[in-house]
Order: C-alpha cells, then sequence, then structure tokens
C-alpha cells in the first residue's frame, strides 16, 4: 500500500478520529524514512479548523487533531519543510456579522473550546462595506404564574400559547412581513425572497414542528425539516394501519385504529359502541352488521378489493387522491402533514423499482427498517425557508440566518453508566454511589460537552452571509449564563446600538445602493406638482361591505363553551341551520325520513346518537303549533339583505323570515348549548346584529311592526329582543 501512495489529502481535518488519524500517522510515517536520493517528494496536505469541530458523537476529536498537528511540527527537526498558513480573511460573511462573531468569542466563557488558551478568535472580512445586520431579539418568556410543563387534561381548553408556539409565530410573521413588503437585501440589491432564509436549531423537537405550523398558517414557504423519521408522523401511522387492515381485516386493533383516522373519522363513542359487548364477533365482522355504519362499510370493502391487484404506490396514491384522503389529513392534521405523505408516496415508488412490489413486503420493509428521509435542501431550486440542525448546516450558508433555539443547555447527570478514566473502569449504580474519581470523571465529560456546545454557536453564527437574528425562548426556569443567548447577548452589548422598537441590540453596517454608471444619461428634472405633496383620500367605508355580526369590530362573538372543547359542534349547528331551512317545505309526515337522510350524509363527523339529538330537536319545533306562523307559507329562509346603516354597507342574511298582514318577524337560529335565559344572558353581539336587521327591513316593510326574535333551538324557546 505504501509504494502506491505519494500525496495524503485530508479534508475537514478537525472530525478526524483518533483511530482514524492512527491510519494517517501510520502511513505517513514511511514518507520520512529511507528516503532516496531521487525518489520523488511526498506531500501530507491537511485541511481544517479546530472551531468547527462538532461531530464528537461519531468519535471526533480536536485535542486529537491539536496533537497530530504537533506531530507534523516536529518534523521540522528532521528537515523536513513544514508549512502552517492561517486562513482569517472570510469570504462569506459581511463585516457586521463577523464583528459580531470576533465580539463574542472574545469573551473567555465562550472562547472555551474554540480557540487554544494563549490564542484569539479573529476573522478579516472580505466584504468590506457591504451591508450586514446582527439582531438580537427580546428572550420570550413565559407570564408570571404560567407553567407551559403543567399537564392539563384533555377535556380543558388551554388558552395561553406556550413560549416556543410564540416565539415560533413571531417569527413567521417576520419573515412574512419582509417577503410581501419586498424589503431589500441590501447587499444584493434585489428583494428578500423565502429561499433567503435558514433557521438552524439544536436538535429537531417539538419547537421545529410549531415553526413549520406557523409558517404554513400565515403562508409562508417553507420546506419543512431536514431529516423526517416517517413512523413518527401520524398520518404515516394511519396509512401503516390501513396497509395492515386490508391484509389483515380481523386485526381489531388495526381496524380501530383506521377507523378513527382522519380518512374515516369514527369516534370514541362510535367504538364504544361498536366494541363493546359484540362476544366473539371480530370488529369487522360487527361493524358490518351495523346498518349505521353502512357508507364506512363500503369505502373499506372497496379498499380491501384495490388491496388485491394494486401495487404499494397505487394502492396508497389511489387513498390520497380517489378517497380524498389527503384531504383528510391536511383537514384535521394542518398542512404540516403534506411533508410526510408526500415522503410516504415516494418511499412506495421507490421501494417497487427495487423490490417485489407487494404491499405486505412494503409494510413489513417500512416498519422494520424505521426510515428515515434526508432531504437536500441546499440543492433544490424551491423558493422556501430552510429549516435544519446547526450539525446538518456544515458547509452550508444563507443570507439571512436565524438562531431560535439558543436557550437549551445539554444537561450531563450524575446517573449510572460505565465511566472510564485513566484507564480504569467505573460503574456507579446512582448518583449516590459517585465517589471522587467518578465526580472527576464526570467533570471532564461535562466541561467537554460544554466545549462542543461553543464550537456549535461558532459554526451556527457563521452560516450567515448578510444578516444574523438571534432569540430564545424560556419556560419557568432563567436562562442558564452558558447559554448561546445570554453568551451573545452579554458581549454584543459593547459593540450595539440599542433600539425602541421590537429589537433590543443591533449592530448595523449598511452600505449605499449601487449606482449604475452612464456618462451618457443626463439628469432628468422631475416638476413637482401639489397632489405630490398631498396624502391620498380615505377610502369610502361604503367600499367594502361587512357582515352584521362584523359591523363593530369591538364586539366578540361568543359560541357555546362546547363548541370550544368539540368543534364538531360547529358541523352540528350547520345541519341544524339546513334542516330548519328545508324541512319546512316537506309534508308533516315526510320530514322525519327526510331528515335521516340528510344527516347521515352530511353530519358522518357526529356520532349516532347526537344525529338523533338534533333531528328530534329539528322536528320539535317546526311541528310545534307554537311556531306554525314562522314556519308557515308565509315565510322565507336564508333571506339575504344587503343596505346602508350608519355608513357603512351591510350585507347579511337572515335565518327566517315571516311576513303578515301588519307585521314582520325576523328571526335568528342560535344553537348554543346552554341557551340563554334572559335577554340580559345574550351576547351583546347578537342584539346589535338583529338590531342592524330591523333598521335594513324597515326600509322596506316601513308600514308595518317590525319584531326581531331569538329561538334557541336547544330549549325550543323563542325570545323577543324588540
Amino acid at each position: 500500500l505504501d509504494g502506491g501512495i505519494d500525496n495524503i489529502l485530508i479534508d475537514e481535518a478537525q472530525d478526524t478520529s483518533p483511530d482514524q488519524w492512527a491510519i494517517v500517522k501510520a502511513i505517513t510515517n514511511e514518507f520520512f524514512y529511507g528516503k532516496i536520493e531521487n525518489e520523488r517528494t511526498r506531500t501530507v496536505f491537511v485541511v481544517g479548523d479546530r472551531k468547527q469541530s462538532i461531530y464528537s458523537f461519531q468519535g471526533a476529536d480536536p485535542k486529537e487533531f491539536e496533537k497530530m498537528r504537533l506531530h507534523f511540527l516536529g518534523k521540522k527537526n528532521e528537515g523536513i519543510e513544514f508549512k502552517e498558513i492561517n486562513l482569517e480573511v472570510s469570504f462569506r460573511s459581511t463585516a457586521a456579522i463577523l464583528d459580531a462573531v470576533n465580539c463574542i468569542f472574545a469573551e473567555e466563557a465562550a472562547k472555551q473550546g474554540v480557540a487554544p488558551e494563549g490564542q484569539t478568535v479573529w476573522h478579516t472580512p472580505s466584504r468590506i462595506g457591504e451591508a450586514g445586520k446582527v439582531e438580537v431579539w427580546p428572550l420570550v418568556e413565559a407570564e408570571k404564574g404560567e407553567n407551559p410543563d403543567v399537564w392539563l387534561p384533555p377535556v380543558e381548553r388551554v388558552v395561553a400559547e406556550s413560549t416556543s408556539s410564540k416565539l415560533a409565530k413571531m417569527i413567521a410573521e417576520k419573515i412574512k412581513e419582509k417577503v410581501t413588503k419586498k424589503e431589500l437585501l441590501v447587499s444584493q440589491n434585489r428583494p428578500i425572497r423565502y429561499r433567503d432564509f435558514m433557521i438552524l436549531v439544536q436538535r429537531r423537537n417539538s419547537f421545529v414542528d410549531e415553526l413549520v405550523r406557523a409558517c404554513k398558517n400565515v403562508g409562508v414557504e417553507i420546506a419543512g425539516a431536514d431529516k423526517i423519521s416517517l413512523l413518527d408522523q401520524i398520518a404515516v401511522q394511519d396509512l401503516v394501519a390501513l396497509g395492515k387492515f386490508v391484509l389483515l381485516p380481523d386485526d381489531d386493533l388495526t381496524l380501530a385504529e383506521v377507523l378513527k383516522s382522519p380518512l374515516f373519522g369514527l369516534g370514541d363513542d362510535d367504538l364504544l359502541r361498536l366494541c363493546y359487548g359484540r362476544g366473539k364477533q371480530s370488529l369487522w365482522q360487527k361493524i358490518k352488521a351495523d346498518n349505521d355504519y353502512a357508507e364506512t362499510v363500503d369505502g373499506l370493502k372497496r379498499l380491501l378489493m384495490l388491496a388485491d391487484g394494486a401495487r404499494p404506490f397505487e394502492f396508497y396514491q389511489t387513498v390520497l387522491s380517489q378517497f380524498k384522503g389527503r384531504k383528510c389529513f391536511i383537514s384535521r392534521l394542518g398542512h404540516e402533514a403534506e411533508d410526510g405523505l408526500d415522503e410516504f408516496i415516494n418511499l412506495a415508488l421507490a421501494f417497487e423499482k427495487e423490490h417485489i412490489p407487494s404491499l405486505q413486503m412494503f409494510i413489513g420493509w417500512i416498519v422494520k427498517d424505521e426510515v428515515q428521509i434526508k432531504r437536500e435542501l441546499e440543492q433544490s431550486d424551491a423558493d422556501a425557508v430552510r429549516i435544519m440542525t446547526v450539525h446538518g448546516s456544515k458547509g452550508l450558508q444563507a443570507p439571512i440566518v436565524i438562531l431560535p433555539d439558543t436557550v437549551r443547555v445539554k444537561d450531563i447527570k450524575n446517573e449510572s453508566g460505565l465511566l472510564m478514566g485513566n484507564g480504569v473502569l467505573l460503574y456507579p449504580f446512582n448518583s449516590t454511589d459517585y465517589e471522587e474519581n467518578c465526580k472527576k470523571i464526570k467533570e471532564s465529560e461535562k466541561a467537554l460537552s460544554l466545549e462542543e456546545y461553543h464550537r456549535l454557536l461558532y459554526v451556527a453564527l457563521t452560516r450567515a452571509e448578510e444578516r444574523l437574528c438571534i432569540c430564545g425562548y424560556q419556560k419557568y426556569r432563567k436562562a442558564s449564563d452558558d447559554s448561546w443567548y445570554n453568551l451573545c447577548q452579554s458581549a454584543l452589548k459593547r459593540i450595539a446600538t440599542e433600539k425602541d422598537d421590537n429589537l433590543a441590540y443591533e449592530v448595523l453596517q449598511e452600505a449605499p445602493l449601487p449606482v449604475e454608471k452612464n456618462e451618457d444619461k443626463k439628469e432628468v428634472v422631475i416638476e413637482r406638482r401639489d397632489w405630490m405633496e398631498t396624502d391620498a383620500a380615505e377610502e369610502s367605508p361604503l367600499a367594502r361591505p361587512l357582515a352584521p355580526s362584523k359591523a363593530d369590530e369591538e364586539d366578540e362573538i361568543y359560541s357555546s363553551p362546547l363548541n370550544e372543547k368539540h368543534p364538531e359542534y360547529f358541523e352540528r349547528g350547520i345541519i341544524i341551520h339546513k334542516l330548519l331551512q328545508f324541512l319546512p317545505q316537506f309534508e308533516e309526515e315526510k320530514r322525519a325520513v327526510a331528515a335521516e337522510e340528510y344527516v347521515k350524509k352530511q353530519g358522518r363527523n357526529l356520532s349516532a346518537n347526537e344525529q338523533k339529538k338534533a333531528i328530534d330537536e329539528v322536528l320539535s319545533l317546526i311541528n310545534n303549533p307554537k311556531f306554525a306562523l314562522l314556519f308557515g307559507p308565509n315565510s322565507k329562509a336564508e333571506v339575504p339583505l344587503m343596505g346602508e346603516v350608519d355608513g357603512r354597507i351591510i350585507s347579511g342574511q337572515i335565518d327566517r323570515l315571516a311576513i303578515t298582514d301588519d307585521k314582520v318577524m325576523i328571526v335568528d337560529y342560535k344553537t348554543n348549548r346552554p341557551a340563554a335565559k334572559s335577554i340580559e344572558g345574550v351576547p351583546v353581539a347578537y342584539i346589535k346584529q338583529l338590531k342592524i336587521y330591523k333598521r335594513l327591513v324597515e326600509k322596506i316593510y316601513n308600514n308595518r311592526k317590525i319584531e326581531t326574535y331569538i329561538l334557541w333551538t336547544n330549549t325550543s324557546d323563542i325570545m323577543r329582543i324588540e
């Protein structure tokens, strides 16, 4: 082997493990011994930066890097030439970024592990005079008395946002604002794009999901996380369960998972009804025998028939498209479910190219391998925000880098495990067993971890080309002094300009916009006009119609407390409104059948019990002689109405309008639970809404008395408002 090697090049040498260095040392030793006079010159070329050694979990050791540097340096004493070249000029980042990095790592606390003792961290910018900015946002802290870690029962509605979700929302809105307003990236003289943003985190935790969700909620294009553990995605778990069901329909647990998935949307009440007391029947046998679930059974049977001859890709693509599976998943889980669905489909297609295209083999393969999808976001041409770990960003860069995960410091505890120090193995069973040697080993481990934590910060900061944003969130514990956030904030105070806006500190170097040089161009003088100095006229309030419920933006529309805990109750309210609209047109003996057919089709998310309650509630109103006038031939449902009230255009729809010779009744349905018992208990917004309806109707029927009512469907009570 030695005879065929003349030159050795080691790139990213700071990430080379001691075992790998041992191989390099064994080979290069032959370079320097027994040299023949006419033998070709042999070389060793090593490129590395100990400040960027962040892969200790792969065996990287910056101390070994320094040891090998000294090893080759010692060859000078043997007459062998050794050149050491320090590369201090940076071509990636603007001066503002590099000034901040120099300032942060000038502090002794941050420098530990980044630079050897007695040396400084210094960068000389190549991009002199180009625009750059460094921001430090105020830390997002929990409100007084708030403890986001306290577990709450799932029946309680959590109103307060967690600190992590607040920060995610802030970042998403800030990105959206900069892109939509076409803020200028001065150094490149163009508007900012989504692709210019790179968000770096220490680890892929729940904050990443919150950030993806927040970005998609405000319309920010985001590529999602750089690595996805496919089986951790709920949508993928449901698709795998569906595959298992069509292979073995009598697997009760798998079928229960499929029924509760967004594909079919059954609830706990449905499963209790189907499973409890079924004896020796399987769940599949029981649901086939229950006529109330005929539509669900029909869908499952179609999937079973499809699975008989379909390849994995064909089967799942049909589920997501023709069976509207994708729409169902996104409707319940949000747009962040799309990443997992897309990668799952891609994986099914890739599987068919290399394996027998069997659904059973595909399910077994994907479950056994616990597939992780790593996406090369840098090579994608999509105009989307990139989010990745600092480890994954090594070697990459972006015009704007955001660091939100800056408070977490790796916590190394005294716990049971194997410890090794000075060639001795120790095994404390718990923290109380730690004697002096164990404590020294653990303290050394903590020190090494903190040093790599500082190097990880260095890598994160130096990914930025033009702009750098440092922010963070904490729960109820105060951020450690060793945290990235506090290290950056305390250092940048010395060179930062304090601002009055939402930014805490800002280091700013702006360059003038580039000017086109054209000596042939003549100066153009623009004549000043009076209208240039005049503010544009305010838009007329008549330009945009408002709904009666939003005529006064200060009013709040209240809903039933049950609705907040059970979103399906909104569907229940819509169904009741629809039944009240068309059932009065049917003959009384046909109303029950018509109502049942409609609710079965449109109320799939409601349990059978809720469906029956809704039908009974509506029929008791329509068939009640007390409301004969309201639902009689001289009444109309869902009457559209538009007109001017107090200088505003109002566009609305009256639930029920009954007209007699001397009066007009305006009725608004409310399905709230509980219903108001008196006018004092009616939300102000409801009353204002009816007043607006009344003023509009008065312009049409100015010779009749106008009366307004609220019909509480839950209690069959009609309440006169005016």
